[in-house]
């Protein structure tokens, strides 16, 4: 059987400093957990292994840290490259949420904005608000998916480089979204997920009916998408992870061995252990473990 380690791993958006390890070791060893070793994965990735589970102070060790910008996670040092990757879109894959642009050029911004900011935190039943504002869409004419697609859809940094690194390593990526195909299928295609679902828009007449087609995909679907690419690629749990920003996130994040919240609402915050406010979305990888110089970028 395989000793189970802790691995503290650092991660930025810029280069770490020289100094954090010693503050970190330092740190932990006035609360009696011993380093055993130091892993340099990357100018913006590092960990170090520990022998003692540090779970209690991990709070305490993020709070100095939020100042200079890092991030520190908590995992185990079984089982850390995962076979399966399941991503949220908007606000995780690429930086806006799609609806809101939509309701930008229909005029009605403010209207939606208000109804997408609860159901991300939670207060509202997502399948609920979602209908509610595509109703508002109605009548916009297709064209404005085509305007917010240019203009206003970028990726996050690091997705590109973190999907096409677990294509290369062989896991299997998926893009599962509550946003609508019209974007995810274009998205997954440009980032390189193996596997793309979403919502679908009613269109009629080159212009929204206000209607969704149903199913909605929502929380429940999201962990439902993921348990169904387990049984058929007959990956455990422990084999997937987990990455996404909002309340319907959550169950999904949940049944993943990693979850992850990325600039997460509070709402999934709360629940999720492993948290990335800081760096871009290759942090994911070296929460694996995987370092720079196996990094596969912009192959697409």
């Amino acid at each position: 059987m395989k000793t189970q380690n802790h691995v503290l791993v650092l991660s930025s958006r810029a280069d770490l400093p020289f100094a954090i390890t010693d503050h970190c070791a330092s740190f932990l060893d006035n609360r009696n957990v011993k380093l055993e070793k130091i892993n340099i994965l990357g100018d913006k990735g590092l960990e170090l292994i520990f022998a003692s589970d540090f779970s209690t102070h991990l709070a305490e060790l993020r709070e100095q840290l939020k100042p200079l910008e890092i991030d520190a996670n908590l995992c185990s040092t079984i089982n850390r490259r995962k076979k399966l990757l399941i991503a949220d879109m908007d606000a995780t894959i690429i930086t806006s949420e799609c609806i809101d642009e939509l309701a930008s050029i229909h005029g009605i911004s403010d209207q939606i904005k208000a109804i997408t900011s609860k159901a991300m935190q939670g207060e509202l039943d997502f399948d609920s608000s979602l209908r509610a504002r595509v109703r508002l869409l109605c009548d916009l004419p297709t064209k404005a998916i085509e305007i917010a697609y240019r203009d206003k859809v970028s990726l996050t940094a690091g997705a590109q480089t973190l999907i096409q690194t677990m294509n290369t390593f062989k896991a299997t990526t998926i893009l599962a979204s509550g946003g609508f195909t019209c974007f995810a299928e274009r998205i997954a295609q440009r980032v390189g997920f193996h596997h793309c679902h979403a919502n679908k828009l009613d269109i009629a007449d080159e212009r929204l009916t206000g209607k969704i087609i149903e199913p909605i995909l929502g929380k429940e679907s999201k962990k439902t998408i993921l348990q169904q690419y387990m049984r058929d690629l007959k990956i455990k749990a422990d084999d997937t992870i987990a990455v996404g920003d909002g309340a319907n996130d959550e169950d999904m994040i949940k049944a993943a061995s990693f979850g992850v919240a990325f600039n997460a609402k509070p709402s999934l915050r709360q629940h999720t252990p492993l948290h990335i406010d800081h760096s871009d979305l290759t942090a994911l990888l070296f929460l694996q473990g995987y370092r720079e110089e196996e990094f596969v970028r912009n192959t697409i």
